[in-house]
Formats: structure tokens, C-alpha cells, sequence
């Protein structure tokens, strides 16, 4: 079984400015959607691996699939977020769209992924061209991706969004860590 999605995630900031003695505004608060396209943002980066391709490359896809035995994974990645410095992140959402299904009910995970990637060269065998991933699909724990899930969901069905709390690992981006 595959699932077919499509990316829009949400941020929500607030940003911390330098206090002053004398001042006396509160920290600017508000909501940042990153999506393709949207405000002009063209930062984000996405790709699929396919186990049964290994060295195919889908980032011209429209959609991104994963699958039931992680026979497809995907890569997600937000660039340059339109965030002032020193924002605190309340909270941050990764919201995908299931369009596609093959019947069975998923557990999808998403892993922050440690290594460098390119889009339109990562496949299944490589993280970019001919530099392998530690175990094939970026799947080495500790080394292509992290060991634990930032967050983890099941699916029901197709034609409706699901989201996921990466909030921790957007504040961590913002903070360069």
C-alpha cells in the first residue's frame, strides 16, 4: 500500500527581540504558513525514494508517496524559513494531504534527517550523486536520520490532511542546531 501526499505545513513564532530598560512591547506574535509558492516563498525541497528504482529520482513529482514496509520514503525540506532572529517557535505542524491509497492503513513517522541531500539527485541508494546513504533509503540511524521519530501518526483513508507536531524540530532549525 502507498500513500500520495502533498506538503503544507504550518508555523507558528514568536519572535524575541534584544529587551531594553525602557521598553515595554511584547514580543511580536504571529503565524508563518511555508508552502511552495505561496508569498513567494520557493525554498522548500521534496523528493521520494523508491526501494524497487534505487537509483531513480522523483523531485519533478507533484506528489510525494510512502508506503506500507517503507518500500517509498520521502524527503521534505524548508529552507530559509521567513522567520525573524531569535524566533521562539510555538508551534510548528507538518500538514500533508492523502490523495492516493493502496487499501491498507498506515503508521507514517517523520525523522529529522542528519546528512546533507539533494533533491534531484537523492534516490534510493544515494544522498546525493555518488555519495551513498549509510543504509540504503536513509535509513542509518544516527547517521542519515535521527534514531527516534519526531513525531508519528496512523492513517484513515485518503482525501483528507493529516499533520504531525514538529515543533521541536523547527525550533531547532531556526536555531541552527
Amino acid at each position: 500500500s502507498t500513500a500520495t501526499l502533498t506538503q503544507t505545513p504550518t508555523l507558528s513564532h514568536t519572535s524575541v527581540g534584544t529587551a531594553t530598560p525602557t521598553s515595554t512591547r511584547p514580543p511580536e506574535q504571529g503565524t508563518v504558513v511555508v508552502q511552495q509558492g505561496l508569498n513567494g516563498y520557493s525554498r522548500a525541497q521534496d523528493t521520494y525514494l523508491h526501494r524497487w528504482a534505487a537509483d531513480s529520482n522523483y523531485c519533478t513529482q507533484v506528489s510525494l508517496k510512502v508506503g506500507y514496509k517503507q518500500q517509498y520514503a520521502s524527503l521534505l525540506r524548508f529552507d530559509e524559513l521567513p522567520l525573524p532572529p531569535g524566533a521562539t517557535v510555538l508551534e510548528a505542524r507538518l500538514k500533508l494531504y492523502a490523495t492516493g491509497w493502496g487499501a491498507t492503513d498506515l503508521t507514517l513517522e517523520a525523522y529529522r534527517v542528519l546528512r546533507s541531500w539533494d533533491a534531484c539527485q537523492s534516490s534510493w541508494n544515494h544522498a546525493e550523486n555518488n555519495v551513498p546513504w549509510t543504509e540504503e533509503g536513509c535509513n542509518g540511524a544516527g547517521s542519515d536520520r535521527a534514531g527516534a521519530p519526531e513525531a508519528s501518526m496512523s492513517t484513515s483513508g485518503i482525501n483528507c490532511w493529516y499533520d504531525w507536531d514538529v515543533t521541536a524540530l523547527v525550533q531547532q532549525w531556526v536555531s541552527g542546531i
